[in-house]
C-alpha cells in the first residue's frame, strides 16, 4: 500500500515537472528525488539545503550549504552559498575538521597546496571544486551556476558552476567545474 502511494507520489512529482510546474517549497522537484553521484562525488538537494560530496587522493571534503534556484531560466540557474566544509585528510584514521570561517588568502593557500600534491586529473578537478567552495565561505557570496536534468533511459544531472563574484556560465563549456551525475 505504502510502496504504491509513494510510485503514485513519484510519478505525479514528474509530470508536474515536465509540466513546468513546482510543489511548494520545492522549485525543482526532480532535484529532490535522491542523491546524484557515486562512491566519489554525489550531491544531495533537500528543499534549500545540499550537500556535496568528493575526494582527493589525500582526502575527502563534504560541503554544506544552502541553494537558490531559477528552472524558470534558460540553462537553469542554480547558486550554492557554503556554510561549511567538512574534511578528512589522510584515509579514515586520518585528520578531520571542518571550516565555517576561512579568509580568502587561507583558501587560495589551500588551492595551492592541493593543486602541488595532484596527483590525477581527478585531484585537479577537486582541487578546482574545492577553491570554488572555500571562496564562497570565506566571502559569504553564492557560487553562480547552471544545471540540466535529462530523463532518458535514466535521470542524468549535469552542474556547472563558476567561482563567487563571476560571471553565471552560459552554457556548460563556461563553467570552471562541470559534473554528470
Amino acid at each position: 500500500m505504502m510502496l504504491r502511494l509513494a510510485t503514485r507520489a513519484l510519478f505525479l512529482c514528474l509530470l508536474l515537472t515536465a509540466a513546468g510546474c513546482s510543489l511548494p517549497g520545492i522549485q525543482d522537484p526532480i532535484l529532490s528525488l535522491g542523491k546524484w553521484g557515486d562512491e566519489e562525488t554525489g550531491v544531495d538537494f533537500r528543499l534549500s539545503r545540499f550537500t556535496l560530496d568528493f575526494s582527493f587522493s589525500a582526502g575527502r571534503f563534504t560541503v554544506v550549504g544552502d541553494y537558490t534556484l531559477n528552472p524558470d531560466a534558460y540553462p537553469k540557474e542554480v547558486d550554492f552559498t557554503v556554510r561549511r566544509i567538512e574534511y578528512v585528510l589522510g584515509g579514515d584514521g586520518g585528520e578531520k575538521g571542518a571550516w565555517r570561517r576561512i579568509s580568502i588568502v587561507q583558501a587560495n593557500d589551500l588551492h595551492r597546496e592541493m593543486l602541488a600534491t595532484a596527483e590525477t586529473s581527478e585531484d585537479v578537478l577537486a582541487a578546482q571544486k574545492l577553491l570554488v567552495f572555500l571562496e564562497s565561505l570565506a566571502s559569504g557570496l553564492p557560487a553562480p551556476g547552471i544545471y540540466s536534468v535529462e530523463v532518458t533511459f535514466g535521470t542524468y544531472l549535469t552542474l556547472g558552476y563558476n567561482r563567487p563574484a563571476t560571471s553565471r556560465p552560459w552554457d556548460m563549456e563556461a563553467a570552471l567545474v562541470r559534473e554528470d551525475y
